[in-house]
C-alpha cells in the first residue's frame, strides 16, 4: 500500500516544489535589489565626487563677490578634509594588515647588522 501515492501526497510534492521555486525567486530578486541600490549608491558617489571637483578646481580670484568667495573656500576646504579623512581610512586598513606581519622594522633589537 506504500507504493500507492495518493493525489493529496501527490499535490502536497508540487505544493513543495512550487514554494521552493517561489523561495528562490524571491532569493535572486532581493540579490537583484541589492545590486541595484549598490549601483545606485555608486553612481551617487561618482556625481558627489564631481560635483566636489568643480568645486575645488574653482578660481577663487575670479570670483567677485566677498560672501561667495568665502563660501567657496570653505567648501573647497571642506573637501579637501573629507577626502584626507577617506584616504586616511584606506591606507590604516592597508597599514594595520602589514604592521601584523612587520615588527620592528628599522628598530634595535633585531639582531641585524647596520645597513
Amino acid at each position: 500500500m506504500s507504493q500507492f501515492i495518493t493525489p493529496m501526497h501527490r499535490n502536497n510534492q508540487k505544493f513543495l516544489e512550487l514554494q521552493k521555486k517561489t523561495n528562490s525567486d524571491r532569493q535572486q530578486n532581493y540579490e537583484l535589489q541589492v545590486l541595484r541600490a549598490q549601483n545606485e549608491s555608486k553612481k551617487l558617489a561618482v556625481t558627489e565626487y564631481r560635483e566636489d571637483n568643480k568645486i575645488l578646481f574653482t578660481d577663487l580670484d575670479s570670483i567677485k563677490d566677498p560672501n561667495l568667495r568665502e563660501f567657496m573656500r570653505s567648501e573647497q576646504s571642506r573637501i579637501m578634509r573629507k577626502r584626507a579623512q577617506q584616504q586616511g581610512e584606506g591606507s590604516q586598513n592597508t597599514s594595520n594588515v602589514f604592521g601584523q606581519f612587520f615588527t620592528n622594522l628599522g628598530g634595535s633589537g633585531d639582531d641585524l647588522p647596520p645597513y
